[in-house]
């Protein structure tokens, strides 16, 4: 994970070093340019104004454009893994055959292969189109089946529709010739008649016996066809139904709960790395001390923490009062001083006997957290 962070670290760590670069080439540049301004003393503020703003703006300015590129990256990933799930969760809402009917057999019959989703209901519907001819006026009723089996041709459902042309009386068929002449001759409408019949509703494709196959019958040799189709529309429920249904309100909201997610793995991992920087940094302190002045280093560091100890805003005097950080004066008594100007006077041994005091402290504290544990265990 450290070795991740660092990867995404380095861009915006060498954008850091190029921009103090670039400042530090131009006011050096601009130091040399000095003796061509004949009152140049506003040249200095313009300095100190260039290194605070590099000093101290450039690492807010980089953490803030790598919020924005963190977040960028959560709500692209984010919306990556919606649509994958969404696609592997979703089934197809439809499915489309046609249908060929073989009038060779004693009855027009047509087997068509099928790929439905397992363990989802389906509404079955048989859609036909049937020429205005005399032979299907004269079919009257016939009935319209529909039968789908699995691969071992064990029926998993079955059902039959009625069907009739629609009457109409010679005068009108007359009529509707002549007005409609015009376009019966040059092709752009023909004398026939569709109909979309619903032969099953909510059958069940079982997981175990899926339907591979599904039969379509008309039980009248006579009865005449042009084209038909079998149309499957599933019927979602639960959660399938709520994506598919409301689905651009449900892709936001899990969009947006798992950017957020992904924002706090980010800041958990930046905070586990500071602290592991402070501790780092205060290892190299100790190291560094203790090499060079080993003798001196344990000397001042041990006075440093026993004033520390003494000095503490938590320890009581034998009045009751509490002592509070302080400077002394010249007659010996102490004058309150604030926290602030402690830390701005703080010597490189109080730095470490500070540093050392807190990893103390937590030490304590992860110890008595494991006791604790273990005793109520």
């Amino acid at each position: 994970m450290a070795g991740l962070v660092d990867v995404l670290l380095f861009p915006f760590r060498l954008f850091r070093a190029s921009v103090s670069a670039a400042w530090t080439t131009t006011l050096v540049t601009v130091q040399g340019l000095k003796w061509t301004f004949v009152d140049w003393g506003w040249l200095e503020h313009v300095e100190a104004v260039s290194q605070f703003a590099v000093s101290q703006l450039t690492m807010p300015l980089l953490k803030t454009i790598l919020f924005f590129v963190l977040a960028t990256l959560s709500m692209a990933s984010s919306a990556s893994i919606y649509v994958a799930f969404y696609q592997f969760y979703i089934p197809q809402t439809s499915h489309t055959y046609p249908v060929y009917l073989d009038y060779g057999a004693k009855l027009p019959v047509a087997v068509v292969p099928i790929a439905i989703t397992r363990n989802q209901q389906y509404d079955v519907a048989v859609t036909f189109d049937l020429p205005e001819s005399d032979p299907n006026y004269q079919a009257g009723m016939f009935m319209v089946g529909v039968r789908l089996e699995s691969e071992s041709q064990e029926v998993v459902a079955s059902a039959k529709r009625p069907c009739i042309l629609r009457y109409k009386s010679t005068l009108l068929k007359w009529m509707q010739t002549v007005f409609y002449a015009l376009p019966y001759v040059l092709g752009w409408c023909e004398q026939r008649q569709s109909f979309e019949l619903e032969i099953l509703e909510s059958s069940l494709n079982p997981w175990s016996s899926p339907a591979v196959t599904a039969r379509v019958e008309f039980d009248d040799p006579n009865v005449q066809v042009y084209s038909a189709q079998l149309h499957f529309h599933i019927k979602l429920h639960g959660l399938r139904w709520l994506m598919w249904r409301y689905f651009w309100s449900t892709a936001v909201t899990f969009v947006v709960c798992l950017a957020f997610f992904f924002m706090v793995m980010f800041g958990v991992a930046y905070l586990t790395l500071s602290l592991g920087q402070e501790e780092a940094h205060l290892d190299q302190l100790t190291s560094v001390h203790s090499t060079s002045h080993p003798q001196v280093f344990v000397g001042r560091v041990g006075e440093e923490c026993a004033a520390a100890s003494i000095n503490s805003p938590g320890r009581r005097s034998k009045k009751g009062l509490r002592h509070r950080g302080g400077v002394s004066n010249e007659t010996g008594e102490t004058t309150p001083v604030s926290y602030t100007h402690l830390r701005a006077h703080e010597t490189p041994e109080h730095l470490v006997c500070r540093l050392l005091l807190e990893k103390k402290k937590k030490n304590s504290t992860r110890h008595m957290t494991c006791v604790t544990h273990t005793i109520l265990l």
